[in-house]
C-alpha cells in the first residue's frame, strides 16, 4: 500500500494512577510495534476531568495489522480502551 492507513487507539483511564496509566500506554505501544504498526505519536489528554491517552499509529498493510493488533489487544484484556481507525479521508473511508 502506497499510503499507510492511520489508526488511533484511545485509552480511557478509570482511577489508575500515573504509573499505571504509563504502563498501560507502554503495553499498547508494544502491541502496535509487534503487530506491524508504527507509533507516530502518543498524546496524553484530559477532558471534563477525565484523563485519556491516544496512541496514533500507521500501518502499511492495514488489514493484517488490524487483525493481529485487535486480537492482541483483546487477549491482553486491557481495560477502558476504544480503538478506532480513520482512513485517508477521515471517517469517509474508515476501516
Amino acid at each position: 500500500m502506497d499510503n499507510p492507513r492511520r489508526f488511533s487507539i484511545q485509552i480511557q483511564f478509570a482511577r489508575e494512577d500515573d504509573t499505571c496509566r504509563r504502563r498501560l500506554v507502554e503495553k499498547v505501544e508494544q502491541i502496535v510495534q509487534t503487530s506491524g504498526g508504527t507509533v507516530t505519536g502518543t498524546l496524553d489528554q484530559e477532558e471534563g476531568g477525565h484523563k485519556f491517552s491516544t496512541v496514533n499509529v500507521q500501518a502499511n498493510d492495514d488489514g493484517i495489522f488490524w487483525q493481529v493488533a485487535r486480537s492482541r489487544l483483546a487477549d491482553r484484556r486491557l481495560p477502558n480502551m476504544i480503538v478506532v481507525c480513520d482512513g485517508h479521508h477521515g471517517w469517509d473511508d474508515y476501516l
